[in-house]
Protein backbone atom coordinates (compact mmCIF):
# COMPACT_ATOMS: atom_id res chain seq x y z
CA UNK A 1 0.00 0.00 0.00
CA UNK A 2 1.45 3.46 -1.14
CA UNK A 3 2.45 5.56 2.05
CA UNK A 4 1.06 9.13 1.90
CA UNK A 5 3.01 11.81 -0.43
CA UNK A 6 4.16 14.91 1.19
CA UNK A 7 1.53 17.80 1.77
CA UNK A 8 3.00 20.18 0.03
CA UNK A 9 2.06 18.66 -3.41
CA UNK A 10 -1.86 19.25 -1.97
CA UNK A 11 -1.36 22.91 -1.02
CA UNK A 12 -1.56 24.97 -4.99
CA UNK A 13 -4.99 22.81 -5.35
CA UNK A 14 -6.06 23.99 -1.97
CA UNK A 15 -5.33 27.45 -2.25
CA UNK A 16 -7.02 26.97 -5.91
CA UNK A 17 -10.08 26.04 -4.11
CA UNK A 18 -10.13 28.89 -1.67
CA UNK A 19 -9.84 31.22 -3.97
CA UNK A 20 -12.49 30.17 -6.22
CA UNK A 21 -14.83 29.93 -3.40
CA UNK A 22 -14.99 26.23 -4.15
CA UNK A 23 -15.92 23.54 -1.26
CA UNK A 24 -12.94 21.60 -0.47
CA UNK A 25 -13.38 18.69 0.98
CA UNK A 26 -10.07 17.25 2.75
CA UNK A 27 -8.82 14.06 0.90
CA UNK A 28 -8.34 10.65 3.19
CA UNK A 29 -4.64 10.99 3.55
CA UNK A 30 -4.68 14.71 4.22
CA UNK A 31 -6.97 13.73 7.61
CA UNK A 32 -4.37 11.28 9.60
CA UNK A 33 -3.26 12.91 12.74
CA UNK A 34 -1.80 10.69 15.34
CA UNK A 35 -2.50 6.94 16.62
CA UNK A 36 -2.04 5.45 19.98
CA UNK A 37 -2.81 2.32 22.55
CA UNK A 38 -3.70 2.34 25.88
CA UNK A 39 -2.30 0.22 27.55
CA UNK A 40 0.54 -0.37 25.18
CA UNK A 41 1.38 -3.41 27.05
CA UNK A 42 -1.21 -6.52 27.65
CA UNK A 43 -0.85 -10.17 29.51
CA UNK A 44 -2.62 -11.97 26.64
CA UNK A 45 -6.37 -12.49 26.90
CA UNK A 46 -6.76 -9.02 27.69
CA UNK A 47 -7.84 -6.31 25.61
CA UNK A 48 -6.13 -2.73 24.53
CA UNK A 49 -8.17 0.54 23.08
CA UNK A 50 -6.81 1.98 20.14
CA UNK A 51 -7.54 5.17 19.44
CA UNK A 52 -7.37 7.41 16.00
CA UNK A 53 -7.17 10.89 15.62
CA UNK A 54 -8.26 12.75 12.55
CA UNK A 55 -7.29 16.35 11.95
CA UNK A 56 -11.20 16.63 10.54
CA UNK A 57 -13.99 14.51 10.47
CA UNK A 58 -14.51 13.17 6.44
CA UNK A 59 -17.61 14.69 4.95
CA UNK A 60 -18.45 11.69 2.49
CA UNK A 61 -19.92 8.51 4.21
CA UNK A 62 -18.74 5.67 3.73
CA UNK A 63 -14.96 6.38 4.69
CA UNK A 64 -13.24 4.00 6.87
CA UNK A 65 -10.03 3.57 8.39
CA UNK A 66 -8.56 0.23 7.86
CA UNK A 67 -6.67 -2.01 10.15
CA UNK A 68 -3.74 -4.92 10.11
CA UNK A 69 -2.57 -6.79 12.69
CA UNK A 70 1.46 -8.65 11.81
CA UNK A 71 -0.12 -11.38 13.77
CA UNK A 72 -3.16 -11.28 14.14
CA UNK A 73 -3.23 -15.12 16.16
CA UNK A 74 -1.72 -12.99 18.91
CA UNK A 75 -3.22 -9.50 18.35
CA UNK A 76 -6.79 -9.48 16.23
CA UNK A 77 -7.97 -6.00 15.21
CA UNK A 78 -11.43 -5.60 12.75
CA UNK A 79 -10.17 -5.34 9.34
CA UNK A 80 -11.87 -1.39 9.02
CA UNK A 81 -13.76 1.05 11.31
CA UNK A 82 -16.44 3.25 9.63
CA UNK A 83 -16.21 7.25 10.07
CA UNK A 84 -19.52 8.85 10.79
CA UNK A 85 -19.18 12.24 9.29
CA UNK A 86 -17.42 15.18 11.12
CA UNK A 87 -16.19 12.49 13.17
CA UNK A 88 -12.60 12.90 14.60
CA UNK A 89 -11.85 10.26 17.14
CA UNK A 90 -12.01 6.86 15.81
CA UNK A 91 -11.85 3.91 18.81
CA UNK A 92 -11.12 0.23 17.87
CA UNK A 93 -10.23 -2.95 19.97
CA UNK A 94 -7.48 -5.23 20.05
CA UNK A 95 -8.45 -8.50 21.42
CA UNK A 96 -5.27 -10.97 22.20
CA UNK A 97 -4.87 -14.44 22.73
CA UNK A 98 -2.66 -15.88 25.69
CA UNK A 99 0.81 -16.70 24.74
CA UNK A 100 3.44 -19.30 25.59
CA UNK A 101 6.40 -16.32 25.14
CA UNK A 102 5.42 -12.47 25.25
CA UNK A 103 5.48 -11.16 21.80
CA UNK A 104 5.30 -7.57 20.48
CA UNK A 105 2.31 -7.02 17.42
CA UNK A 106 2.02 -4.22 15.19
CA UNK A 107 -1.18 -2.60 14.47
CA UNK A 108 -0.77 -0.88 10.90
CA UNK A 109 -3.40 2.00 10.06
CA UNK A 110 -4.58 2.96 6.93
CA UNK A 111 -6.22 5.99 5.82
CA UNK A 112 -7.96 6.29 2.59
CA UNK A 113 -4.93 4.39 -0.16
CA UNK A 114 -2.57 5.53 2.41
CA UNK A 115 -0.63 3.60 4.83
CA UNK A 116 -0.07 6.08 7.63
CA UNK A 117 1.59 3.94 10.15
CA UNK A 118 1.75 1.78 13.09
CA UNK A 119 1.69 1.31 16.86
CA UNK A 120 3.32 -1.29 18.94
CA UNK A 121 1.45 -3.63 21.64
CA UNK A 122 3.44 -5.88 23.46
CA UNK A 123 1.62 -9.13 24.42
CA UNK A 124 3.12 -10.76 27.79
CA UNK A 125 2.65 -14.49 28.57
CA UNK A 126 1.00 -14.89 31.97
CA UNK A 127 2.90 -15.69 35.27
CA UNK A 128 1.85 -15.95 39.06
CA UNK A 129 0.27 -12.69 40.25
CA UNK A 130 -1.40 -13.54 43.82
CA UNK A 131 -0.73 -17.19 46.04
CA UNK A 132 -3.03 -17.94 48.89
CA UNK A 133 -3.77 -20.57 51.30
CA UNK A 134 -7.35 -22.22 52.77
CA UNK A 135 -6.75 -22.57 55.67
CA UNK A 136 -4.19 -19.82 56.25
CA UNK A 137 -3.41 -21.31 59.41
CA UNK A 138 -3.41 -24.85 60.05
CA UNK A 139 -2.59 -27.00 63.02
CA UNK A 140 -0.08 -29.62 62.23
CA UNK A 141 -1.27 -33.12 61.28
CA UNK A 142 -3.87 -31.39 58.73
CA UNK A 143 -3.43 -29.99 55.32
CA UNK A 144 -3.87 -27.21 53.63
CA UNK A 145 -4.92 -26.29 50.32
CA UNK A 146 -2.81 -23.89 48.01
CA UNK A 147 -4.40 -22.07 45.17
CA UNK A 148 -2.13 -20.06 42.50
CA UNK A 149 -3.72 -17.31 39.97
CA UNK A 150 -2.11 -16.16 36.91
CA UNK A 151 -2.41 -12.93 35.61
CA UNK A 152 -4.42 -14.10 32.94
CA UNK A 153 -4.99 -17.55 30.82
CA UNK A 154 -2.75 -20.27 30.23
CA UNK A 155 -1.82 -20.82 26.55
CA UNK A 156 -2.02 -24.11 24.87
CA UNK A 157 -0.18 -26.64 26.63
CA UNK A 158 -0.55 -25.40 29.94
CA UNK A 159 1.83 -23.36 32.36
CA UNK A 160 3.87 -24.90 34.26
CA UNK A 161 4.25 -23.56 37.98
CA UNK A 162 7.24 -24.51 40.42
CA UNK A 163 6.26 -25.12 44.08
CA UNK A 164 9.33 -24.56 46.82
CA UNK A 165 8.41 -25.37 50.01
CA UNK A 166 10.34 -24.85 53.46
CA UNK A 167 9.98 -25.40 56.95
CA UNK A 168 10.22 -27.99 59.50
CA UNK A 169 6.72 -29.13 59.60
CA UNK A 170 6.48 -30.37 56.31
CA UNK A 171 6.85 -33.67 54.98
CA UNK A 172 9.85 -33.87 52.67
CA UNK A 173 8.26 -36.99 50.60
CA UNK A 174 4.76 -35.21 50.18
CA UNK A 175 5.93 -32.08 49.13
CA UNK A 176 4.74 -30.69 45.80
CA UNK A 177 7.29 -29.78 43.43
CA UNK A 178 5.08 -28.24 40.60
CA UNK A 179 1.20 -27.55 39.29
CA UNK A 180 0.09 -27.57 35.56
CA UNK A 181 -2.89 -24.34 34.93
CA UNK A 182 -4.18 -26.06 32.27
CA UNK A 183 -4.97 -24.09 29.02
CA UNK A 184 -7.63 -21.18 28.91
CA UNK A 185 -7.69 -21.29 32.79
CA UNK A 186 -5.91 -18.87 35.21
CA UNK A 187 -6.10 -20.79 38.47
CA UNK A 188 -4.83 -24.30 39.54
CA UNK A 189 -5.05 -25.48 43.30
CA UNK A 190 -2.43 -27.59 45.22
CA UNK A 191 -2.27 -29.54 48.77
CA UNK A 192 0.35 -28.92 50.91
CA UNK A 193 0.32 -31.39 53.97
CA UNK A 194 2.30 -30.87 57.50
CA UNK A 195 3.69 -32.74 60.79
CA UNK A 196 2.37 -32.51 64.12
CA UNK A 197 4.33 -29.86 65.49
CA UNK A 198 4.82 -28.79 69.66
CA UNK A 199 4.82 -25.06 69.03
CA UNK A 200 3.95 -22.54 66.07
CA UNK A 201 5.94 -22.98 63.26
CA UNK A 202 6.30 -20.60 60.33
CA UNK A 203 6.37 -22.35 56.84
CA UNK A 204 7.63 -20.51 53.40
CA UNK A 205 5.84 -21.12 50.14
CA UNK A 206 6.78 -19.02 46.76
CA UNK A 207 5.58 -19.93 43.24
CA UNK A 208 7.40 -19.31 39.92
CA UNK A 209 7.17 -19.62 36.35
CA UNK A 210 9.40 -17.72 34.23
CA UNK A 211 10.85 -14.98 36.07
CA UNK A 212 8.26 -14.24 38.61
CA UNK A 213 7.74 -15.52 42.14
CA UNK A 214 4.91 -14.88 44.60
CA UNK A 215 5.96 -15.79 48.30
CA UNK A 216 3.61 -16.32 51.56
CA UNK A 217 4.36 -17.57 55.01
CA UNK A 218 1.42 -19.49 56.78
CA UNK A 219 1.59 -20.81 60.55
CA UNK A 220 1.34 -24.50 61.07
CA UNK A 221 0.71 -24.52 64.98
CA UNK A 222 -0.06 -27.16 68.11
CA UNK A 223 -2.82 -29.17 68.63
CA UNK A 224 -5.41 -28.28 71.23
CA UNK A 225 -8.35 -30.53 72.96
CA UNK A 226 -11.96 -30.76 70.81
CA UNK A 227 -13.55 -32.68 72.59
CA UNK A 228 -13.95 -34.01 76.32
CA UNK A 229 -16.25 -37.33 76.68
CA UNK A 230 -16.95 -39.37 79.79
CA UNK A 231 -17.65 -43.30 79.50
CA UNK A 232 -21.31 -44.53 80.69
CA UNK A 233 -23.99 -41.48 81.53
CA UNK A 234 -25.27 -42.16 84.84
CA UNK A 235 -22.93 -40.77 87.65
CA UNK A 236 -23.03 -41.40 91.18
CA UNK A 237 -21.26 -40.66 94.38
CA UNK A 238 -18.30 -43.20 95.40
CA UNK A 239 -17.41 -43.76 91.82
CA UNK A 240 -14.30 -44.56 90.01
CA UNK A 241 -14.96 -43.46 86.09
CA UNK A 242 -13.46 -42.58 83.15
CA UNK A 243 -13.01 -40.07 80.75
CA UNK A 244 -11.10 -39.46 77.29
CA UNK A 245 -9.67 -35.69 75.59
CA UNK A 246 -9.30 -35.67 72.41
CA UNK A 247 -7.21 -33.56 70.00
CA UNK A 248 -8.04 -31.73 66.95
CA UNK A 249 -4.75 -33.45 65.36
CA UNK A 250 -2.10 -35.72 66.43
CA UNK A 251 0.81 -34.99 69.00
CA UNK A 252 3.65 -34.26 68.50
CA UNK A 253 6.61 -36.18 68.98
CA UNK A 254 7.16 -36.47 72.64
CA UNK A 255 3.27 -36.58 73.31
CA UNK A 256 1.08 -33.56 74.25
CA UNK A 257 0.24 -32.88 77.90
CA UNK A 258 -3.11 -31.70 78.66
CA UNK A 259 -3.80 -30.15 82.03
CA UNK A 260 -7.32 -31.32 83.50
CA UNK A 261 -9.64 -29.62 85.85
CA UNK A 262 -12.98 -29.70 87.48
CA UNK A 263 -15.19 -26.80 88.61
CA UNK A 264 -16.31 -28.64 91.61
CA UNK A 265 -14.92 -31.39 94.24
CA UNK A 266 -17.40 -33.43 93.85
CA UNK A 267 -15.70 -34.87 90.29
CA UNK A 268 -11.27 -34.91 91.19
CA UNK A 269 -9.71 -35.44 88.10
CA UNK A 270 -5.92 -35.89 87.64
CA UNK A 271 -3.68 -31.99 86.91
CA UNK A 272 -2.90 -33.58 83.46
CA UNK A 273 -3.17 -36.84 81.00
CA UNK A 274 -0.43 -36.97 78.25
CA UNK A 275 -1.73 -38.03 74.46
CA UNK A 276 1.28 -40.08 73.36
CA UNK A 277 2.77 -39.01 70.05
CA UNK A 278 0.97 -39.58 66.84
CA UNK A 279 -2.32 -40.51 68.71
CA UNK A 280 -5.42 -37.80 68.89
CA UNK A 281 -6.98 -39.01 72.15
CA UNK A 282 -6.23 -40.13 75.55
CA UNK A 283 -8.13 -41.40 78.63
CA UNK A 284 -7.90 -40.24 82.18
CA UNK A 285 -9.83 -41.58 85.76
CA UNK A 286 -11.67 -39.77 88.12
CA UNK A 287 -13.65 -40.15 91.07
CA UNK A 288 -17.21 -38.89 92.39
CA UNK A 289 -17.83 -37.96 95.77
CA UNK A 290 -21.38 -38.31 97.58
CA UNK A 291 -24.03 -35.96 96.71
CA UNK A 292 -27.27 -35.39 98.28
CA UNK A 293 -28.79 -33.71 95.09
CA UNK A 294 -28.13 -34.40 91.53
CA UNK A 295 -24.77 -31.94 91.25
CA UNK A 296 -23.34 -30.54 87.81
CA UNK A 297 -19.48 -30.45 87.05
CA UNK A 298 -17.75 -28.98 84.27
CA UNK A 299 -14.58 -30.71 83.88
CA UNK A 300 -11.94 -28.52 81.14
CA UNK A 301 -8.86 -29.84 78.84
CA UNK A 302 -6.56 -27.65 78.50
CA UNK A 303 -3.13 -27.35 76.12
CA UNK A 304 -1.42 -24.59 73.87
CA UNK A 305 -4.26 -22.29 74.36
CA UNK A 306 -7.11 -24.13 73.44
CA UNK A 307 -9.44 -25.39 76.15
CA UNK A 308 -12.80 -27.57 75.41
CA UNK A 309 -15.13 -28.31 78.25
CA UNK A 310 -17.88 -31.20 79.24
CA UNK A 311 -20.30 -31.27 81.74
CA UNK A 312 -21.25 -34.27 83.71
CA UNK A 313 -24.01 -34.92 86.49
CA UNK A 314 -23.33 -37.00 89.97
CA UNK A 315 -26.74 -38.37 91.41
CA UNK A 316 -26.94 -39.48 95.46
CA UNK A 317 -26.78 -43.13 95.47
CA UNK A 318 -30.40 -43.28 96.60
CA UNK A 319 -33.01 -40.70 94.88
CA UNK A 320 -34.22 -37.70 97.69
CA UNK A 321 -37.10 -38.60 98.88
Amino acid sequence: MPHRPSTITTLPVLLTGLLLGVPVIARAQDLFESASLTPTTVTGGATSRGLVRLSSGPVERGFTVRLSSSNPAVAFVPPSVPVAPGVTLVFFDVATGAVAQSEDVFITISVGQYTEGSVRLTVLRPVPSNLTFTPFSVVGGNSTAGDVTLSGPAPSGGVLVDIDANGPALPYEQRPHSVTVPAGASRASFLIGTLPVARTTTLTMSVRAGDVTRTVQMNVGPPYPSSVTFQGSNFVGGQVRTGAVGLVAPAPAGGLVVALSSSSTVVVVPASVQVPAGATTASFTFTTASVLLPTAVSITATANSGSKTAQLTVNPLRPPA
